[in-house]
């Protein structure tokens, strides 16, 4: 009996303890009121409004989500993303057609002709901030970002056209097939006539080279077994393959350059029907910019060859 008597007066002592240690940590006044403004209840009472973390009541303002940094500038039509680019295609196509599919205006600034004056390539240095070289460059906002692959990959972020980048293989993926398109206009640079490319070099571009980087794209669509490259739904990795497929390589071959790759052709017709792209591509601001030169046929080539 002497020993239950113990029991409960430790019990009993350890409560008031307790009870003791709450009422000193006890806030002095409730949230929002000086000490003048306590009413008779503060006097010693323990109420959830003395703790604001476990509240008797939802609160009455939700907690709204944080916006992710990179959304928290998109480009809108009253302040549009501005593209600093020569009046061509060429290395600012892709990053024309990202932001176009993911539905970011823009507008461009243009130098006045090639090569470009030394006071505009000083203005482009001074706010892309590289010693080297700045264009493609593109400004959201007050922020001016350089180098056109990491330009593509910056706005198919924020436009939501990349892969689940949790997701290693679909990011590798993606990674290769912006290298394939990389490799392929790196060829087809080199065929170009007003750089010095002989008729040689472009019979061989269009007879070996095209050919031969159109089947390694339309093997890896074909592996994948969807409509775009990673997955059902067009990303970055489309874009860039797309715009290196067209405007590298059919735009300038005569006559139909995939007809040996039906898949393929498929493919770039799904591309061209995204809704910000197709409308793009129907835009003046698109049609206003120089193209690369056409070829003459294989055939006319192959003749000259055998006059050399």
């Amino acid at each position: 009996m002497t020993d239950n008597v113990q029991s409960i007066t430790v019990i009993v002592a350890s409560a008031a303890s307790i009870a003791a240690a709450l009422y000193i940590l006890r806030p002095t006044t409730t949230p929002g009121r000086s000490s003048s403004q306590k009413s008779a209840g503060d006097s010693g009472s323990l109420s959830p409004s003395h703790f604001p973390l476990v509240s008797s009541s939802p609160s009455s303002t939700p907690i709204q989500p944080e916006i992710p940094k990179d959304k928290q500038t998109m480009p809108t039509h009253e302040n549009p993303a501005k593209l600093f680019y020569y009046n061509a295609t060429g290395r600012a196509n892709h990053i024309r057609l990202t932001l176009a599919a993911a539905n970011m205006p823009f507008v461009e600034e243009n130098p006045k002709g090639y090569p470009p004056s030394a006071e505009q390539k000083e203005k482009w240095r001074k706010l892309g901030r590289n010693t080297t070289t700045n264009v493609p460059m593109l400004q959201i906002g007050d922020k001016y970002y350089t180098q056109s692959s990491a330009i593509l990959r910056m706005v198919a972020r924020k436009g939501g056209l990349m892969p689940d980048e949790k997701d290693y293989e679909a990011m590798y993926t993606m990674d290769k097939l912006i290298a394939d398109a990389e490799d392929f206009r790196l060829e087809a640079y080199k065929s170009f006539v007003l750089w010095g490319a002989s008729d040689r070099d472009v019979y061989h571009f269009i007879n070996k080279i095209a050919p031969l980087h159109f089947e390694n794209m339309e093997r890896q669509l074909k592996e994948g077994g969807t409509d775009f490259f990673l997955g059902n739904t067009l990303t970055v990795a489309d874009v860039a393959i797309y715009d290196a497929v067209v405007n590298f390589g059919t735009s300038r071959i005569p006559g139909d350059s995939l007809k040996n790759f039906a898949v393929l052709k498929e493919w770039v017709k799904r591309v061209e029907a995204n809704p910000g792209i197709s409308s793009y591509l129907q835009s003046e601001q698109y049609k206003s910019l120089a193209k690369f030169e056409k070829f003459l046929t294989s055939e006319q080539y192959a003749d000259l060859l055998k006059k050399q």
